[in-house]
Order: structure tokens, then C-alpha cells, then sequence
């Protein structure tokens, strides 16, 4: 029956009258609580403490279920255990305020010796700042004097530096008046010269372009002798040819001559071969005229030829030359444009230097 003690139970409310068996039972569990596991002889003694409670403790529940049952008996230790956890809680909770409280007690130990060690190095800064406030006061008074001092040689020295700079900046003025008459000098240059060279190139441009119109004409004009002179060519070829054909003719009738006298004699009565050697010369005459005239023709074609080659020459060598021309005059156009932008340029950075130090004169002075 005593095994079955540890088990659960339905919970009964005890009467205040058995509160002594209850409270005698809570001793004999308290009992085996306190005690130290660091000393043998206290483990062994603290084990036969709790054997001899475990003994009167089953004593009592052998009486208590004798004297009241069982149900009584587990009602009551429910009640005990309950008031046991109840009082582990409590312990527990103290516990948790102790070690908080022990921390906290720590901690406000920690600060008071910070607290303490920082007064005491307060306390030393302390005493070395007023030692250094006073050696700052003499430093400061010997200061104030030779800066009072300084003050009025860098006040003579400022008031010397102004005038200089300011007859520089007059100087630097007059100077850029110059450069800027200089510039608008230079500026109208440049404007008269871009327009001259505008006009010498428009000029150019029309004057090209009518040497290109007459010697493409000329060109033309070659092209057109060209075909003339091979006209010519084939003209003297035909004309020389037919004179071969007549030679050959004349010979043909020379021999029909001769073979007409010795065959027909009555017949030179009518044409003599004077009169044939006669036509025959006229037409060789002819025809000699005929080529002289042809060879005159073609030696004129010839000659025309080799002119309209020295003016087409002498027109593309010129044309060149003006084609070669005109990038230095637009080199040189360019170097005009860069001279007025530097110049201009230089102008205002000069203007824009007189103006900053006249500022910082000014504010130098005040």
C-alpha cells in the first residue's frame, strides 16, 4: 500500500483537525532537502537521516490508512505535495530576488569604485588644468603683446602691399584696355580680310569655273580636230591610192598606147600620144595638187593639235596651282580666326585676373 502513495490521486480538502499528521509528513519531506553533497560523512549521515524519516514517514501512513483509508491518506498528500510545489515556487522566486539583488549589489559596487576612481582623476585633471589656466593666462598676456605689436607691423606692411597692388592693377588695367583696342583692331582685320578672302574665293570659284568651261571647249575643240586629221588620213590614204591606180592606169595605157600605134597606125591621125601623155600629166598634176593640198590640211590639223595640247597644259597646270593655292589660303584664314580667338581670349583672362585681385585688395584692405 505504501507504493502506491506516489500515485495520482483525486485532491481532497484536510481537515483542519489532521493538519499535525500533514505537517509532520511536510517535515519529513523538508528534512531530506538540506544537506551538503561536498562531505561524505554528512552524504552518509544525511542517508541514514532520510532512511529513518522514510521509516517514521511509513509508520505514519501505515497509521493514517489504518485510522482514516486510503483516500484520506492521498487527499492529504496531494494537499502536501501542492503546498510543497507552492513553497519550491516561493523559494525559487527568492532565490531569483537574491541573485538579482546580489548582481545589482555588484554592480553598484563596480560603479562606486568607477565613481571613485573617476573623482579621484577629476580631481588630478582638475589641479593640472588650473596649473596650465595659469601658465595659458601668462602665455596669453605675452601673446596679446606681441600680437598687438605684430598687428601693427603686418597693418603698415598690408597698407605698403595694397598700394602696390593697386598701382598694378592699374597698370594691368591700362593693359587690358590696350589688348581689348588691340583685339577689336585685330577683330576688324580679321572681318576685312575674311571678306576679301570670301570675294577672292567666290573670284576663283567663277574664274575656275570658266577655265574649266573653255578648256573642257577646248577639249572639245581637240577632240573634234582629232577626228578632222584622221578624216584627213584616211582622205590622203584613198587620195594615194587612187595616184597608184592612175600610175597603174597610165602605165596600163602607155602600153595600150604603144601596142595601138605598132597595130593601128591610121589611127594617130586622130589622137597623137602627146596629146595622151599630156592628159595623163594633167591628171597626175591633179592628183598631186590633190595630196599637196591634203598634206597642207593635215600639217595644219597637226599643228592645231599641238596648240590646243600646250593650252589644255598650261590651263591644268594653272588650275592645279590655284587648286594647290587654296588650302593655304584657307590655312591662313584658320590661323587668322585662332590669333582674334587668342587674343580675345587672353583679353578676358586678363580681365578676370585684374578683377580677382582687385577683390582681394579690397578685401585685404578691410
Amino acid at each position: 500500500m505504501p507504493e502506491q502513495l506516489g500515485a495520482e490521486a483525486p485532491q481532497h480538502v484536510v481537515p483542519e483537525g489532521d493538519q499535525s499528521a500533514g505537517s509532520e509528513a511536510g517535515n519529513v519531506t523538508r528534512g531530506t532537502k538540506n544537506h551538503d553533497d561536498s562531505d561524505p560523512f554528512v552524504s552518509l549521515r544525511y542517508m541514514e537521516d532520510r532512511k529513518q524519516l522514510e521509516t517514521q514517514a511509513r509508520a505514519v501512513v501505515t497509521a493514517l490508512l489504518a485510522e482514516k483509508g486510503e483516500v484520506y491518506v492521498q487527499g492529504l498528500l496531494q494537499a502536501e505535495i501542492q503546498r510543497v510545489k507552492k513553497k519550491e515556487s516561493e523559494a525559487a522566486a527568492i532565490k531569483k530576488k537574491i541573485s538579482a539583488a546580489t548582481k545589482l549589489a555588484g554592480e553598484l559596487k563596480g560603479d562606486i569604485r568607477r565613481e571613485t576612481e573617476a573623482k579621484a582623476e577629476e580631481e588630478h585633471m582638475c589641479k593640472n588644468l588650473q596649473a596650465e589656466m595659469k601658465r595659458r593666462s601668462t602665455l596669453t598676456e605675452e601673446a596679446t603683446r606681441r600680437m598687438e605689436s605684430r598687428r601693427l607691423t603686418l597693418k603698415k606692411d598690408v597698407e605698403t602691399s595694397v598700394r602696390d597692388v593697386r598701382e598694378k592693377y592699374d597698370d594691368r588695367k591700362r593693359q587690358a584696355m590696350e589688348l581689348v583696342e588691340e583685339n577689336k583692331r585685330l577683330t576688324d582685320e580679321v572681318a576685312k580680310m575674311r571678306k576679301e578672302f570670301d570675294e577672292a574665293r567666290a573670284t576663283y570659284a567663277d574664274t575656275c569655273k570658266e577655265r574649266e568651261t573653255y578648256v573642257e571647249s577646248l577639249i572639245r575643240s581637240y577632240r573634234e580636230v582629232t577626228r578632222e586629221v584622221e578624216t584627213l588620213e584616211a582622205k590622203i590614204a584613198l587620195v594615194r591610192r587612187e595616184r597608184q591606180a592612175s600610175e597603174q592606169r597610165k602605165a596600163s595605157l602607155e602600153k595600150q598606147l604603144e601596142s595601138y600605134n605598132s597595130q593601128f597606125g591610121s589611127l594617130s591621125e586622130g589622137q597623137s600620144v602627146e596629146d595622151a601623155e599630156r592628159m595623163a600629166k594633167e591628171q597626175r598634176e591633179e592628183a598631186e595638187a590633190r595630196i599637196a593640198q591634203l598634206e597642207s590640211e593635215k600639217k595644219e590639223a597637226s599643228e592645231i593639235r599641238l596648240r590646243l595640247d600646250k593650252e589644255t597644259a598650261t590651263w591644268r597646270a594653272a588650275l592645279a596651282a590655284h587648286k594647290r593655292e587654296l588650302p593655304r589660303l584657307e590655312k591662313a584664314k584658320l590661323a587668322a580666326e585662332k590669333r582674334c580667338r587668342q587674343a580675345q581670349e587672353r583679353a578676358r583672362q586678363q580681365l578676370k585676373e585684374d578683377a580677382t585681385t582687385a577683390k582681394d585688395q579690397e578685401d585685404g584692405g578691410m
